[in-house]
């Protein structure tokens, strides 16, 4: 039995609005995918098992708490801006010479990473978004194109991929930039996060006119 607020005439259709929720829970819950419901993706990011400075660099992440799994949302704000930034972290302990590694007091360090190695980071944080998208790609070819399960399968993966697009957007162009949709949202959060960031990171003296 449905009560309907007001009355309804007969044989006139009866609305049930979902609620709110993202597009994972859509999928799973209800199974479809809705391409206006926010996303979230998580970027993992790695260090490369072949770095002689592996245990370095993985030591200083956890120094700096920054040795951790992220998530992009499709919605602004893409990230928290903390997480933000130990992900910026995480990219440029990642792609550092070791002698710059040294430094023992961490805001000392933390401030050099990001005056010197910010455009490697920003270029490691995309090439990690593209293979995500990547893998997204394959997870979505490979399920049965004529059947409704494997053409739900590569929607839902399509729509993720648009949120790593994004990131690649972001960090390809850290400034500026004219993408549309889901990719422009991600894109243009996270450049409001990095401006943020930097405003911070130079003491304020945007501010201070």
């Amino acid at each position: 039995r449905v009560t309907v607020q007001g009355g309804a005439k007969l044989g006139s259709p009866l609305l049930c609005s979902y609620g709110r929720k993202e597009l994972n829970e859509f999928v799973r819950t209800y199974g479809f995918a809705d391409e206006a419901a926010p996303r979230e993706v998580p970027l993992q990011l790695e260090l490369p098992r072949d770095d002689p400075y592996r245990a370095l660099r993985q030591g200083l992440l956890l120094e700096l708490g920054a040795y951790r799994t992220f998530t992009v949302r499709s919605v602004a704000p893409a990230m928290d801006p903390q997480v933000f930034g130990k992900l910026l972290t995480f990219a440029q302990v990642v792609v550092a010479e070791p002698e710059d590694l040294e430094e023992e007091d961490m805001e000392k360090l933390s401030e050099a990473l990001r005056g010197k190695y910010l455009g490697a980071a920003l270029e490691f944080l995309a090439r990690a978004a593209g293979v995500a998208r990547t893998a997204e790609k394959t997870a979505g070819a490979v399920a049965d194109p004529d059947a409704p399960h494997g053409r739900l399968c590569r929607t839902f993966r399509a729509l993720r991929g648009e949120v790593f697009v994004g990131v690649v957007a972001f960090a390809r162009e850290p400034r500026e930039g004219s993408e549309e949709g889901v990719v422009g949202e991600v894109a243009r959060s996270l450049r409001a996060l990095h401006a943020s960031a930097a405003g911070a990171g130079s003491g304020g003296a945007r501010q201070g006119g």
